[in-house]
Formats: structure tokens, C-alpha cells, sequence
């Protein structure tokens, strides 16, 4: 068992994707499913609480930001080992899985696209990156990842997630960066739009270009 406890929809018939996302530091289930309340109805939605309290939220692993530190890096693998024992225990055969999440979130998705490719169909980071201790080859070829982030974020630089991508890549995943000018540590209209589409249809060829996406940046 996951030992997880999580925020789950009514469920959607298959051939509908098992969506998992997960929170930001701070942050709780019964506000974070609100980036994602408008596909509820067509993805099977779970939104876990990190395990651990922090203020009127949760924490999935001690606050920590910069991407070579080698305590955070050990602290996201064990989180991300606890989300994929979640995700194999609720997903149906066959069903494709879209892992989504903001911030801490978003290195959790990174980390479960790196590291846990058997129960992740698509990976979707949001203001994240994967810590350079995880950074490591596998025997696995990484899930395929769909990047998102502020280009003025100053809570984490948009560099981490552009060297995540990078190492993806080198790896053989299909990795890819979107980048917002004038957005900080957040989650756009715009993002959010992108993010919809991601989850819904679980394929990155759906997403316009980034000209067509409301002005969105390149990246």
C-alpha cells in the first residue's frame, strides 16, 4: 500500500486516462483539483495529499530548491516511489496514465517520468525540475514529458527545468520545455489551457504551437 490518501472523482469509463496531480508545497487536494475541475467529467482524476503537515496544507518532502542538493534528491525519489505504488494500485489494465503537478509537484511528476516510465504514460511538470542526483540512466527509457514554466519565476529559475529537459532528452525520452515570458511561480490561464489539453487527450501533438496558445512564449 501507498500509504497515500487522495481526492478521487467519479470515475469515467475507459478508454479515459487515469490523471494523477499532485500538489505544491502548502497546498492540499481540495483546493489543487480546481487547476482541473473542467475534465473531471472525461479523466479519471485522483489528487493525493503529500503526507506530511506544512501550515494548513501538506509537504511531500522537506522545503528545499536548488537542484544539486543531494538531500532533496534522495527525499524526491522516496516520494515519487510512494506516488508510483500509488498509481500502480488504482490504475486498470492498460489504461494510460497523465502524472501532472506544480512546483514540488512538478518535481515529483519529473522524478516519476525518470525513474517510474512502467506507470507513467505522460508526465506533465509544471514550475519544477528533477534534482541532478536523479539524473541518473536507467534501464528504462524515460516516460515522455511536457514541461511547463514561467520564464520570470525567481522561486525556481526556469534553468532547472530546462536542464531536466535536456537530460531527457539525452536519455532518449521525448522531453519537452514551454516557457512563459512575464509569469513567475505560477500557473497561467494560458498554462492552464495547455495543461488541459495534456491531460485530456494524454498526447503532446495536440498542443498548438506555442504562437497559437493565447501568446504564449517560446520554449
Amino acid at each position: 500500500s501507498s500509504g497515500l490518501r487522495a481526492l478521487v472523482f467519479p470515475p469515467v469509463a475507459p478508454p479515459a486516462p487515469l490523471v494523477i496531480a499532485l500538489h505544491g508545497l502548502g497546498d492540499r487536494p481540495e483546493a489543487f483539483h480546481r487547476l482541473l475541475d473542467s475534465s473531471a467529467a472525461v479523466v479519471n482524476l485522483h489528487v493525493p495529499a503529500a503526507p506530511q503537515a506544512h501550515g494548513r496544507g501538506f509537504s511531500w518532502f522537506p522545503v528545499r530548491a536548488s537542484p544539486d542538493d543531494a538531500v532533496l534528491a534522495v527525499a524526491v525519489k522516496a516520494a515519487a516511489d510512494q506516488v508510483a505504488r500509488y498509481i500502480g494500485a488504482v490504475r486498470k489494465p492498460s489504461q494510460k496514465v497523465v502524472v501532472t503537478g506544480f512546483s514540488q509537484g512538478g518535481m515529483l511528476s519529473f522524478a516519476l517520468a525518470a525513474h517510474h516510465p512502467e506507470v507513467v504514460d505522460l508526465s506533465v511538470p509544471i514550475g519544477g525540475f528533477l534534482p541532478v542526483g536523479l539524473r541518473v540512466a536507467g534501464s528504462s527509457t524515460p516516460s515522455p514529458v511536457f514541461a511547463l514554466h514561467g520564464a520570470a519565476d525567481e522561486r525556481i529559475a526556469v534553468g532547472g527545468a530546462q536542464d531536466s529537459v535536456a537530460w531527457l532528452d539525452a536519455q532518449g525520452g521525448q522531453a519537452t520545455l514551454r516557457t512563459w515570458a512575464g509569469v513567475g511561480h505560477t500557473i497561467s490561464a494560458e498554462m492552464r489551457q495547455v495543461v488541459t489539453t495534456l491531460v485530456e487527450t494524454a498526447d503532446p501533438a495536440q498542443v498548438p504551437a506555442s504562437g497559437a496558445v493565447g501568446g504564449a512564449g517560446p520554449g
